[in-house]
């Protein structure tokens, strides 16, 4: 993949880390107004949480980090059943 300024490849995908904290729809908006197609990570088989496991290590363990993060898991639609969005 080809990935925006500020978002690295992996895989098939781009993803990017941002720090500040924000709600889940905060963090979604943000992902769609800083990238092409941009939207929270969503986990569609064993190979991409590996990608994005490893991807966040590297991410947040370079900084230090080990805070929470928002993916594309939600409970929106019903506040019972998480689901992603696409």
């Amino acid at each position: 993949a080809t990935c925006p300024d500020h978002w690295t490849t992996m895989g098939d995908y781009c993803y990017r880390v941002f720090t500040d904290k924000s709600s889940w729809e905060e963090a979604e908006l943000k992902c769609m107004e800083h990238g092409y197609r941009g939207h929270l990570a969503t986990v569609n088989s064993a190979e991409d949480q590996d990608i994005l496991d490893g991807f966040l290590v590297y991410m947040l363990g370079e900084r230090g980090d080990t805070g929470f993060f928002w993916m594309d898991l939600s409970n929106q639609e019903d506040e019972s059943t998480f689901k992603f969005s696409n």
